[in-house]
């Protein structure tokens, strides 16, 4: 269906796997040049597509929440999974705090452009434990901080391929609407995870 795209994938892949295994590559090659004498391939940035990558990203976090979860519960066979978006406000904070962790580390710098933000001063405590937890570890930051939009499609998106994977129903639900604390857990990037 998209031989063109398979056609410049393998092409792609030739060159990458020459200095590895030459003899292969050479014979996968479909072109009268050499691999061995043709210039490695250039990355084309305009292809790659971040947010498709922080949605993979999302995913892959999901199912390894899943199993982790599974292995401290210790069950085999669960009936229903329900994953949880992050409320709509921490994607913002996210963002703030990505952003001002490029330019400073100090903590009450950050706090101060957070609560800079209206919405951001009712959740004072919260967020000031949030943004203390993120300076100590930026690991927690994903890579590109979407929106709660774009993770529960991405999400269920995902569902049927994680319902066949954990032999299972799952269930995706924003944050805001549950009162369970596991809703609480959800961060972006990273979804709660309640297992029955």
């Amino acid at each position: 269906e998209n031989q063109k795209v398979v056609k410049e994938v393998l092409e792609i892949w030739t060159k990458l796997m020459n200095p590895i295994t030459p003899h292969l590559s050479e014979e996968i090659n479909d072109s009268k040049e050499l691999v061995s004498a043709s210039w490695w391939p250039k990355v084309d940035e305009n292809r790659i597509s971040k947010k498709a990558e922080a949605g993979e990203e999302l995913v892959k976090s999901a199912m390894e929440g899943m199993r982790n979860v599974l292995s401290l519960a210790k069950m085999q066979k669960p009936t229903k999974f329900t994953l949880f978006a992050a409320e709509e406000w921490r994607y913002e904070l996210f963002t703030i705090v990505a952003k001002e962790i490029r330019v400073t580390r100090n903590t009450g710098e950050i706090m101060k452009r957070v609560l800079a933000e209206e919405e951001m001063k009712m959740k004072g405590k919260e967020i000031s434990n949030m943004v203390i937890s993120l300076v100590k570890d930026v690991t927690k930051i994903p890579s590109l901080v979407t929106s709660q939009g774009d993770e529960m499609a991405v999400l269920l998106e995902a569902k049927k391929f994680l319902e066949k994977e954990f032999e299972c129903k799952v269930t995706v639900v924003r944050a805001e609407e549950s009162q369970h604390p596991k809703a609480q857990s959800a961060w972006p990037g990273k979804v709660g995870i309640l297992v029955e």
